[in-house]
């Protein structure tokens, strides 16, 4: 993955092209699991059912079947009308995403009739929307159900304390985020209380949190003293080496580990899963920008800031975190757990 752009000597003309930021026509991205975390050039030709976009899918980009997944706009003229249709930002009243996948990252209007049970909202859901089931996820929108997911800050108001509360911010003092599959894509604060087994976090994982069961997920750092050991433990930062990610439903925020056997249904990756790579090569992903000489190698090298020249990533799991907007990218450079202290 790109998170800038996509230079035109990069030559990405494999199926698990990512870029994360605009899509350059001389670079050759066509295959199915394209996917843009910007503007898709009408010259694109993304016309397979896997290509998703992160911004505006703009009416010449041809993305008419039902995986396309947008994470800015939906233009009427996308034709995005199939249940899979994922929405990151506004869905516009004309896109008619009326089936029960349908999922928004940003605000619902009221003429999108998302109502369903699988309704997603990443931002607000306006009052028009009637997303009154257990999946819909608001951010503040006073969604109590056991299923409600946030991407911001949990307040006192919602009372968000079922198994299911995800936050995509950061989990306040006061939110009581204590069952089992409390998730943060934040920072789990010292008296959020998070400690079962399913307490996912998308930043660091204060060593107070005491995240040791088998489904802590972490999309940051995982620092010594969280003790996540288990086999389902998910990093998007480092892979820790004894965490045994063997099972079925290990989940990547990257890449499937050479380890993990990734060839079962459960396999989940936050790219796409290909039809039958067979999960080793193929799953380089970079979440900055992949220099020319930055020799990643290996199939887990995974960068969410940029790969500089000098990097030399060839073991599997490297990886690291982009530094806030505005600022410089660094490698991360996270301390490894002794072999003896894991289980």
């Amino acid at each position: 993955m790109f998170k800038g752009r996509s230079l035109p000597g990069s030559q990405c003309t494999n199926d698990s092209d990512m870029f994360n930021g605009q899509y350059l026509s001389g670079s050759q991205c066509t295959n199915d699991s394209d996917m843009f975390n910007g503007q898709s050039l009408p010259e694109s030709q993304c016309t397979n059912d896997s290509d998703m976009f992160n911004d505006q899918s703009l009416p010449g980009s041809q993305c008419t079947n039902d995986s396309d997944m947008f994470n800015g706009r939906s233009l009427p003229g996308s034709q995005c009308t199939n249940d899979s249709d994922m929405f990151n930002g506004r869905s516009l009243p004309g896109s008619r995403c009326t089936n029960d996948s349908d999922m928004f990252n940003g605000q619902s209007l009221p003429g999108s009739q998302c109502t369903n049970d699988s309704d997603m909202f990443n931002g607000r859901s306006l009052p028009g929307s009637q997303c009154t089931n257990d999946s819909d996820m608001f951010n503040g929108s006073q969604c109590t159900n056991d299923s409600d997911k946030f991407k911001g800050q949990s307040f006192l108001g919602p009372q968000r304390t079922n198994d299911s509360d995800m936050f995509n911010g950061r989990s306040l003092p006061w939110s009581q985020c204590t069952n089992d599959s409390d998730m943060f894509n934040g920072q789990s604060l010292p008296g959020s209380q998070c400690t079962n087994d399913s307490d996912m976090f998308n930043g660091r994982s204060l060593p107070v949190s005491q995240c040791t069961n088998d489904s802590d997920m972490f999309n940051g750092r995982s620092l010594p003293g969280s003790q996540c050991t288990n086999d389902s433990d998910m990093f998007n930062g480092r892979s820790l080496p004894g965490s045994q990610r063997t099972n079925d439903s290990d989940m990547f925020n990257g890449r499937s580990l050479p380890g993990s056997q990734g060839t079962n249904d459960s396999d989940m990756f936050n790219g796409r899963s290909l039809p039958g790579s067979q999960r080793t090569n193929d799953s380089d992903m970079f979440n900055g920008r992949s220099l020319p000489g930055s020799q990643c190698t290996n199939d887990s090298d995974m960068f969410k800031g940029q790969s500089h020249t000098g990097s030399q990533c060839t073991n599997d799991s490297d990886m690291f975190n982009v530094e806030p907007e505005g600022t410089a990218p660094r490698m991360v450079k996270v301390p490894q757990l002794p072999q003896d202290g894991l289980k």
